[in-house]
């Protein structure tokens, strides 16, 4: 900005003299002094969080960037603000964790749960924005099977495979499908052979004489809760319930389906019941005769 005196545009603070003649012919002298304010120019730097907004000269804003105002300062002079603004972002982070125990302690917030769920903790971060994190909680259980037999001479688990010929307690170890520690236990309880006989042959012949197939014991063995028959290919042929035992009249008569079988080898499956309400299972092959 320029300021004219005496025919000349002044644009620099100094005293500056000029001559005039005024009337009568007498001249007149006249004397500037000068003073050159600057214009005034400001920066501002500021930071928000995402989702606030910042009033700066009349307006909110709420995207980054750099903002220019102008005003005119008590001097009269030019006043420029520069902002400069920066958005910080906010975080949310959901984690999720499923765990085969029923008892949580969560790193972020050092608390424990016991109960499956969604849970919240918001922090503010390094800019002062709110730090929002979610934790979905669940629980994958352990798992544990008992299994209660009794069985003559021998047992074959189909837990493992493995076949016990002693009484006991056996456990087998093994993963649920989460992949969490689980347990299956046996207790085995292997039967005398002295208190069951089971014949190897009959003849149901009409005879009288062993023309049925049954199961004897002392008086240890109570019922024959259920004889199942199959042919040597392992196709079924009947089921017979709640037989008394070391009764003769009762048991097997040869008669598959209402048909009676051809000599040759059967397959059998008892399930006896025992004093205390015990239970046992027997397998074995007997051979039919005429």
């Amino acid at each position: 900005m320029t300021l004219p005196f005496g025919g000349v545009d002044l644009a620099a603070a100094g005293t500056y003299i000029d001559t005039i003649s005024a009337q009568g012919g007498c001249d007149s002298i006249v004397t500037l002094i000068l003073e050159v304010n600057e214009a005034i120019e400001q920066s501002q730097i500021v930071t928000i969080c995402e989702g606030e907004s910042y009033a700066f000269n009349g307006q909110f804003l709420s995207a980054e960037g750099q903002y220019t105002a102008s005003d005119l300062s008590a001097d009269g002079c030019d006043s420029i603000t520069i902002l400069t603004l920066a958005v910080a972002p906010t975080f949310n982070e959901t984690e999720t964790v499923s765990i085969c125990d029923s008892v949580y302690t969560w790193p972020v917030d050092q608390n424990t749960y016991t109960e499956e769920g969604l849970y919240e903790a918001i922090f503010l971060n390094q800019n002062g924005c709110d730090s929002l994190h979610q934790l979905i909680l669940s629980f994958n259980p352990s798992s544990e099977w008992r299994d209660t037999i009794k069985a003559d001479r021998k047992y074959l688990w189909p837990a493992n495979n493995i076949t016990y010929a002693q009484s006991g307690i056996y456990v087998h170890a093994l993963k649920t499908a989460a992949g969490c520690d689980s347990v299956h236990i046996l207790h085995l309880t292997i039967i005398p052979e002295s208190s069951v006989y089971i014949p190897t042959a009959f003849s149901p012949n009409n005879d009288g004489i062993n023309d049925q197939f049954t199961i004897y014991g002392d008086a240890s063995l109570i019922l024959i809760e259920s004889l199942q028959i199959f042919d040597r290919w392992g196709n079924f042929l009947t089921d017979l319930k709640d037989l008394p035992p070391s009764d003769p009249q009762y048991g097997w008569d040869g008669k598959g389906k209402g048909v009676i079988m051809d000599p040759g080898v059967y397959v059998y499956v008892a399930r006896l019941r025992f004093e205390g309400d015990e239970t046992a299972l027997y397998s074995g092959d007997v051979t039919l005769t005429k």
